[in-house]
């Protein structure tokens, strides 16, 4: 697993946070110092969770979807990972979240088989869903690109990334990983 840019300031300059997905559209993820955006999604045992009620716990916020043959199960695979590697800029004990890009298919129920599927550690761990609007504004909030099939309006694929928050709501890394 390859870090593609760590989204941090440069010299205390405001440095534009720049990674190309596999189109080459250059992405400009949130920066070091940017205030987290909130939402209010549901996770995999049907409650309702958001940033806000996460405050004063350091977030690793990445973005997954069920069907996803590659990037999803291996990054999730590589959670303790990437905690370890992010919680030095944040603080230990994240709260991991995924956000569902397909909440057409991704139900709570669906995120919670996942969750046993993969042999995951469900403590501080939850995928989040909603209506496609609700997840359309949160992925847009944070950034995050989506690939979509006009004709099937079938996921596929997205930014594989994730963003480092502190325990008050400031991101303090965006990385990209290299598939």
């Amino acid at each position: 697993m390859l870090l593609a840019h760590d989204g941090s300031k440069h010299k205390g300059e405001a440095k534009p946070s720049e990674a190309k997905n596999i189109s080459g559209v250059v992405m400009k993820y949130l920066e070091q110092g940017d205030k987290a955006p909130d939402f209010s999604l549901i996770n995999q045992d049907g409650i309702e969770l958001s940033m806000e009620q996460l405050k004063g716990s350091p977030v690793i916020l990445t973005v997954i979807y069920t069907t996803c043959p590659d990037a999803c199960p291996l990054v999730l695979h590589n959670r303790d990972k990437i905690q370890k590697t992010l919680e030095p800029a944040i603080g230990e004990g994240a709260t991991f979240l995924g956000i569902s890009a397909d909440p057409v298919n991704d139900t709570p129920e669906i995120l919670k088989e996942y969750i046993t599927k993969l042999d995951l550690n469900p403590v501080k761990l939850h995928f989040l869903t909603g209506s496609t609007e609700t997840i359309r504004k949160v992925l847009n909030d944070y950034r995050i690109r989506i690939r979509v099939d006009a004709e099937k309006g079938t996921v596929l694929g997205h930014s594989v990334m994730a963003y480092a928050i502190d325990a008050d709501g400031i991101v303090q890394k965006a990385v990209e990983f290299a598939q």
